[in-house]
């Protein structure tokens, strides 16, 4: 499947294939994904098959978490970017939970209106690119208390 962005996460292997510029990422290597569109309206159909793909991914992951820290989830979380799209975070928000479950982004945000939903956070204009990037430092926060388990993708006829 081929992804707009993968936010890799370092500390796990990833693969680079050969005569590409291509990597394989192991679903625990990414920390989370980015779709992006020039139009969230126009484009969410796109946006929607995307994130199916990707939610059926599931990480194995054993949180080491602080007391009050919330775990790592174990779907990669996607978030849908658009130059255009929508211009309130009303609208923004009516189309992401009007959205089926199994097929909707985690956040979204329009870049032209500053409308971000998602990841605990509603805000627009300025603060929206904000938004963004704090909810992408949570998502690898909670990473970084968490062990993946990479044997899965080993063969135990080997040992």
């Amino acid at each position: 499947m081929r992804i707009a962005v993968a936010v890799e996460y370092g500390f796990s292997p990833s693969f680079p294939m050969p005569l590409t510029e291509e990597r394989l990422l192991l679903a625990e290597s990414v920390a989370l994904v980015i779709e992006v569109k020039s139009d969230l309206n126009k484009q969410w159909h796109q946006i929607e098959e995307t994130t199916r793909k990707v939610k059926v991914l599931k990480r194995t992951l054993k949180a080491v978490t602080i007391e009050g820290d919330d775990p790592p989830p174990l779907s990669i979380p996607v978030i849908a970017v658009g130059y255009n799209g929508y211009s309130t975070i009303e609208g923004l928000s009516k189309r992401l939970e009007s959205t089926p479950l199994e097929c909707r982004p985690d956040g979204a945000l329009v870049i032209d209106s500053g409308c971000f939903v998602g990841l605990g956070m509603t805000t627009s204009g300025a603060l929206g690119l904000y938004a963004l990037t704090l909810g992408i430092d949570v998502l690898l926060r909670q990473l970084i208390t968490s062990r993946p388990n990479l044997v899965r993708y080993a063969r135990y006829s080997d040992f």
